[in-house]
């Protein structure tokens, strides 16, 4: 074993600790699901209130467009959030969608191509006159939103600033804004409540995501309407930073469901598995790095916004399944379908192989585990690679079933 490739295995080391201890201990953001309440121009992009954009750290990208949805020009979404099934939404209008007419009070699921009344507002005795606008999943797939003025349901008063339960059946108070400090002017305009559902530590259960339609000072900090604000259920904190990350002043947020530990998929009680989510049939998956509904095949074939193809980038030689589902890192094909210690294993077994040393593809050394780009080495890249599909299992987004087969095919 050569002085260097001692050296570079440490490094992986050193770099590993520090991945896992973020992992365990960090809470940072990864990203935010929002729709402008106003047209925007961002740099050279624009959005409309119709339109859903998602912030990744670094750059505002359409997510879903509310024209393909049929959503008339004019009108605003409001409430926004995934779901087993799809996504949810709410108008700020009423629109009609394959013939039947939604108004701001109803909460419209979309999913296999089909619109449907989640929420029929008037149905279930919300009064006219008040408008959803926030709304989140929890994992037992009941609904917490907020409406925009004081309403009394079922004999209970709620204010803007509250969040609502409901059941399917019944509504209760979630979470009183008076209570907890947001003032009672205050109207809750986009929630997320968090579930950390894999148990990661990353998101802890009942944690909050808020945006507010104005300028309120929450634990000696202020928050503008373009902020997402973060609750650990005793403090509150900024999230999302409207302004400094780029969005225009006068542009408020209006929906925030949020990605946390899942680089692919959005959260919901499945944790973005490659099975049925989005209420397509079992090969379909909405797909977050395209903002399209695709086929788990490395391709975008037809189906629900798929106008273009899923990127399939590991290993160069392609596998039919593309990067949103793709898990280069389950070595071993255990059937937990995970990336664990024991792939960690494999991986460091190869890390620091090259050229003047056991090359990869080497008729005398075999292939390696890891070289992810096939250029017969396991380098830094390679382990940004599998860094990325670390910890994926189960409950989390698990790995789709693989057979085995070397990743590279070399000359």
């Amino acid at each position: 074993m050569t002085i260097k490739w001692k050296i570079k295995k440490l490094a992986f080391l050193l770099n590993m600790g520090t991945f896992l201890v973020l992992a365990c201990f960090s809470l940072s953001p990864a990203g935010v699901f929002f729709s402008p309440d106003i047209p925007v121009a961002i740099g050279d992009k624009s959005f409309d209130e119709r339109d859903i954009v998602y912030y990744d750290s670094t750059d505002f990208v359409l997510r879903l467009s509310g024209s393909s949805l049929g959503i008339p020009e004019g009108a605003s979404i409001d409430a926004f959030a995934f779901s087993e099934s799809g996504i949810l939404f709410s108008v700020d209008v009423p629109i009609t969608l394959d013939s039947e007419t939604y108004t701001c009070r109803d909460l419209i699921s979309y999913g296999a191509g089909v619109f449907s009344k989640l929420l029929d507002g008037e149905a279930e005795g919300i009064p006219q006159g008040a408008c959803i606008d926030a709304a989140t999943v929890l994992e037992d797939e009941s609904i917490v939103f907020s409406l925009d003025i004081l309403v009394s349901i079922g004999g209970t008063d709620y204010q803007a600033n509250d969040l609502i339960r409901w059941n399917g059946v019944s509504f209760s108070s979630y979470f009183d804004g008076s209570d907890n400090g947001i003032p009672d002017g205050a109207d809750i305009d986009g929630a997320y409540v968090v579930v950390d559902a894999d148990e990661d530590g990353i998101g802890i259960d009942g944690d909050i995501l808020i945006s507010l339609d104005i300028l309120v000072e929450l634990d000696n900090t202020e928050f503008r309407d373009n902020d997402v604000i973060a609750w650990d259920q005793s403090l509150y904190s900024m999230y999302f930073e409207g302004v400094s990350s780029g969005l225009p002043m006068n542009a408020g947020v209006g929906a925030v469901p949020e990605i946390d530990n899942c680089p692919y998929y959005p959260n919901g009680p499945d944790r973005g598995t490659c099975t049925q989510q989005t209420g397509l049939s079992p090969n379909y998956k909405w797909i977050v790095s395209t903002g399209q509904f695709c086929e788990n095949d490395g391709e975008c074939d037809s189906g629900e916004f798929c106008e273009m193809e899923q990127a399939d980038h590991y290993p160069p030689e392609k596998n039919g399944i593309g990067d949103a589902c793709d898990c280069e890192g389950n070595f071993n094909c255990d059937q937990d379908v995970d990336v664990d210690a024991y792939d960690m294993t494999d991986f460091l077994n190869d890390f620091g192989r090259e050229g003047s040393y056991e090359p990869c593809g080497d008729p005398m050394w075999g292939p390696c585990n890891g070289d992810f780009d096939c250029d017969v080495d396991v380098d830094a890249d390679d382990m940004t690679k599998f860094l990325e599909d670390f910890g994926r299992e189960t409950s989390l987004y698990p790995c789709p079933t693989c057979d085995g087969s070397a990743w590279c095919i070399y000359p």
